[in-house]
């Protein structure tokens, strides 16, 4: 039986070891990732609202352009920081730090992203201003005016968007841009709306507490909405069941998965030698999923030596020590192909196809000579790619980060 050949490449063992085939895996780990990326979220705003004062507080600017570049700034700081937690959060989830790689994409996405979120939304919140709103507000003495909350609210869905997308492009991956961007589209509404209500709620009128509350419900609320998207739109995961990572898991998000003990890789495996630095490459296509081996380091698939196959819920890769059970949002059914023959009788007869091993194959026949998938495995499914007039004048300007002032 190959699975059960000698040697010291770490496969030789597989057979005796305890991993149980066929059990069906649990779903994804909702709560964990939810409380990870809200707290993670939280902790970036409070970040992003102490360097938010690093430029100061911009209420010596007269002109439209030092009202936008000031407010570019402001939220350049304040999406770093959230990004800065997020980032930390998805590390804590992967079980590995940002690579050098990664951070040369996330910081200047942060930087850029943030920047030109604050200045567009400026322009969006005088551009929706005009002298009667200014006036009716300056005239009022409530610390909440309508006729500012609603240009806020909308200058925050488009800053808390653009911010989002920044956070998203810092991962490099097109789902996380997406999710970003939902994330930060909602919680820029809520806190840009509850930014002027502050004050009411709390009686008191506070600017900071505005501020720190808006930009918290911001943060927050995109770690909590990225970690649900993440989840409610992943149809695939690992779960490791072995070695010192078992129990994490990782979403596997992108049409193309690396799997590996190197940082750059999408699924990062560590405290394992016989791993190699991208050991497999996993491919998602038409609602299945393959994976391959690269460098000719094959794996046990369900205890059987392979170079590549189709992966079904429930079957379980062993790459080199450590074993990771693959999980679907939608079971997939496993290919049919033929039972391995009785009484450990040897080949299927010829002209029969040689099959991949199935999950219920490893735990029914644990001790049969039943054929690799090594000599003819099916080759990955073809990844198909879709195509993928002027502003207002006020004597007081109005600042988005900012209450209205009474004069």
């Amino acid at each position: 039986m190959v699975a059960a050949k000698a040697g010291g490449d770490g496969y030789g063992a597989a057979m005796s070891s305890p991993t149980p085939f066929h059990e069906i895996p649990g779903g994804i780990k909702t709560s964990n990732r939810l409380g990870v990326m809200t707290i993670a979220g939280l902790i970036g705003g409070v970040i992003g609202f102490a360097l938010s004062h690093i430029p100061g507080d911009g209420k010596d600017s007269t002109s439209l352009s030092e009202l936008r570049h000031h407010t570019g700034l402001w939220f350049m700081f304040i999406v770093v920081g959230i990004g800065a937690g997020l980032i930390a959060g998805n590390s804590y989830l992967d079980g590995k730090p940002p690579s050098g790689e990664s951070l040369l994409v996330a910081v200047p996405a942060l930087l850029v992203g943030g920047y030109v979120s604050g200045y567009l939304a400026q322009m969006i919140f005088t551009s929706m201003l005009d002298d009667a709103a200014l006036q009716s507000c300056a005239d009022s003495n409530s610390s909440w005016c309508v006729a500012y909350a609603i240009p806020r609210a909308v200058a925050w869905l488009v800053a808390g968007g653009l911010g989002g997308l920044a956070v998203g492009a810092s991962f490099r991956s097109r789902k996380r841009i997406q999710n970003g961007v939902l994330g930060g589209l909602a919680g820029g509404l809520i806190g840009g709306a509850l930014f002027d209500v502050v004050p009411v709620i709390i009686g008191r009128d506070s600017e900071a507490a505005s501020q720190v509350i808006g930009i918290c419900l911001i943060s927050t609320l995109m770690g909590l909405l990225i970690s649900m998207i993440d989840t409610a739109r992943t149809a695939m995961w690992l779960e490791v069941i072995s070695g010192e990572m078992r129990g994490r898991q990782f979403l596997i998000m992108e049409q193309t998965t690396t799997v590996g003990s190197a940082r750059t890789a999408n699924v990062t495996l560590v405290s394992d030698r016989q791993i190699k630095e991208v050991h497999v490459t996993i491919t998602q296509a038409s609602g299945r999923a393959s994976f391959t081996c690269a460098m000719q380091a094959p794996v046990l698939l369900n205890g059987f030596e392979s170079h590549g196959a189709n992966l079904s819920n429930g079957d379980v890769l062993r790459i080199g020590n450590t074993d990771l059970r693959a999980g679907f949002r939608q079971a997939t059914g496993t290919a049919s192909y033929p039972p391995p023959p009785p009484n450990g009788a040897g080949r299927p007869p010829d002209g029969v196809p040689r099959g991949r091993p199935t999950a219920s194959d490893a735990a029914a026949n644990p001790g049969g000579d039943w054929t690799s998938s090594r000599s003819n495995p099916p080759p990955p499914p073809g990844a198909s790619r879709g195509p993928a007039s002027a502003p207002p004048q006020p004597t007081s300007r109005p600042r988005l980060p900012t209450k209205p002032t009474n004069n």
